[in-house]
């Protein structure tokens, strides 16, 4: 009994070293969420003060979550309609070239595989994806860094593609799982890409 005492007390001491002096047990073990949940794109738009590249449902993908993350970033998360593997995250975050704006996305300028060469892309990547074999395309003249993301979950299917783009003052990502190369580009042609170049295009006076 005593020795299994001693264990005890030791323990407790133990725990009690890596406890911030002045921290209260709840201070200590709550971790700053930087994704905030809202009910409707139009909610995420007003928290972050900018609009978001969205994908009507009439594509074949309903929309299940927003998020605005950091409060610079909007995310919203789609599941594509007759398909359990088909998902979509599309994030849209304003690029801000004045010093009293927001921040730019963090941009390592990563060396890009083109043609046995490595190239030089100033494209930014919002889409959380690091460490994949990026490439450039470029699409209705925007330059779109694309690359393949392999799932680890191989029963299902889920292996998708990734995409990278800028235009209008915007920085997008598109990553589409459960998904070929064929269709991950007729998204881009027909729909992401158009539509962020349409409805984010800056107009000179």
């Amino acid at each position: 009994m005593k020795k299994q005492w001693i264990i005890g007390a030791a323990c407790v001491a133990l725990a009690a070293a890596f406890v911030p002096s002045g921290a209260s047990a709840a201070e200590k073990e709550t971790i700053p969420n930087p994704m905030v949940s809202y009910d409707s794109v139009l909610g995420a738009e007003k928290a972050a003060g900018f609009r978001a590249l969205y994908l009507p449902e009439i594509s074949g993908y309903h929309l299940e979550s927003v998020y605005v993350i950091d409060g610079k970033m909007i995310d919203l998360r789609y599941q594509q309609d007759g398909n359990l593997a088909g998902k979509l995250t599309l994030r849209t975050e304003k690029l801000d070239r004045s010093a009293k704006g927001m921040a730019k996305p963090a941009e390592k300028k990563p060396q890009l595989l083109t043609k046995g060469k490595q190239v030089s892309e100033p494209v930014p990547n919002t889409s959380g994806i690091h460490g994949a074999a990026w490439t450039k395309e470029t699409i209705n003249d925007v330059r779109v860094r694309i690359a393949k993301v392999t799932s680890t979950d191989r029963a299902a299917s889920k292996d998708g593609y990734v995409a990278a783009w800028k235009t209008g003052g915007k920085a997008f990502s598109a990553y589409y799982e459960g998904i070929d190369k064929p269709a991950f580009l007729h998204q881009l042609q027909s729909a992401l890409i158009p539509l962020s170049q349409n409805y984010f295009k800056n107009f000179k006076k």
